[in-house]
């Protein structure tokens, strides 16, 4: 297998970064190539210092880059948009592109807010200006628009064109999330070869084992498990038998629904480790998928007071008070984890606040968390499953 070692995320080149930082972009790199290169020229013309000095005090001043009002306008636009108040995001984006303040940048912001309000025509609109506006932001940039574009428009019901956009993309990179994404299309529109081609590329150029499980996940969608299990087995073999891979060998296992098995892993990889918190925090989920609230419940409350895993250990705790339909338990660990520091940065806790509003029957409201979800986690198989179920509805 050719596999590639160096992993890329999904998207928003953040995968670990919080939302509103993610579309913050600074504005003045250029102006310290300007400076240097001024500088260089002050250095070879000494006898024409003055002269220049004055042009470069000119320069810097009517250049506009001193001016930090655009950036800022950008972050309180961001801002907005990272605290879901997208009506006001929106409109402060539209000012900041009147004003001429990074237009690329906005027109993608009020594509966002308007992808969580579901209004995925006027997003694709929007996503599409972005595309339009793009004069010097990075490679990066463009690829995150290009991806929330054609999900976008997968959302849209425009199945062919997001194809199209991924189609685009992998002609430069074969990249592995976006195989699979595409293979993932394909499943929807029938094209199971198209989509096993696909599958079998991702498989090759990653190492990250949780494009096996998510391929597994989608041919489980269409109840093909022996075909999605084969690439269980493949990351099994992947993880090999070294005792340092114990932790990778029990969450395949998870997967693969041999949950006793998986635990043994989890108590061999808390052996020679056993503050590892991923250990922990994956026997949590085994326990549950046992039934065994009382020990899960256990496990994740060893960590409701460590700061760094304490919103991560709340949607432990929220998963059993689910599990045990205590929903009243729910609101509480649910409002004892939102004052939590970053709590709207944890997957889980995000995800597991849809499950309570939908056990509550509160659709619309779970319909918002479902569309603000997959905004932030936009390659998240469960969410991407839970907001098209919830959008049906």
């Amino acid at each position: 297998m050719n596999r590639k070692n160096e992993k890329k995320t999904a998207f928003p080149a953040n995968a670990g970064r919080a939302f509103g930082d993610y579309i913050k972009h600074m504005s003045c790199k250029a102006v310290s190539e300007a400076f240097q290169r001024k500088a260089n020229l002050f250095y070879t013309f000494k006898h024409t210092a003055g002269i220049l000095f004055l042009m470069f005090v000119c320069m810097f001043f009517f250049s506009g880059c001193g001016d930090t009002a655009p950036k800022e306008a950008n972050d309180r636009a961001a801002d907005l948009l990272a605290e879901g108040k997208y009506a006001a995001a929106t409109k402060a984006y539209q000012e900041n592109i009147e004003n001429g303040y990074f237009p690329a940048e906005a027109y993608r912001g009020i594509g966002l807010a308007q992808m969580a309000e579901g209004e995925y025509a006027d997003a694709c609109i929007s996503l599409e200006r972005s595309l339009l506006a793009v004069d010097k932001q990075s490679p990066e940039f463009v690829r995150d628009v290009r991806l929330y574009l054609a999900w976008c428009r997968w959302m849209h019901g425009e199945r062919d064109r997001a194809i199209e956009i991924y189609s685009e993309m992998l002609l430069t990179d074969p990249e592995p999330e976006v195989l699979f994404l595409r293979g993932r299309l394909y499943m929807e529109k029938g094209m199971e070869e198209e989509a096993a081609r696909d599958f079998a590329r991702a498989a090759a150029e990653t190492d990250d084992i949780r494009i096996f499980i998510n391929i597994y996940r989608v041919y489980a969608d269409y109840e093909m498990n022996a075909d999605g299990s084969s690439y269980l087995e493949k990351a099994l073999d992947f993880a090999g038998d070294a005792p340092e891979n114990a932790l990778d060998r029990a969450l395949v296992k998870f997967y693969l629904q041999n949950y006793t098995d998986a635990r043994t892993e989890v108590f061999t990889a808390l052996e020679a480790d056993p503050e590892n918190v991923e250990a922990k925090f994956l026997l949590g989920r085994i326990y549950l998928a046992l039934g065994d609230t009382p020990n899960a419940r256990a496990t994740y409350r060893e960590y409701v007071g460590n700061l760094p895993v304490a919103a991560r250990a709340y949607a432990g705790l929220l998963a059993c008070d689910l599990m045990e339909k205590n929903t009243d338990e729910a609101r509480k660990d649910l409002t004892a984890a939102m004052e939590l520091p970053g709590a709207e940065k944890n997957r889980d806790l995000r995800f597991y606040e849809i499950l309570l509003y939908e056990y509550r029957h509160d659709w619309v409201t779970a319909r918002r968390k479902a569309a603000a979800f997959v905004l932030d986690f936009p390659t998240d198989e469960e969410g991407l499953r839970e907001n098209a179920f919830l959008a049906s509805r």
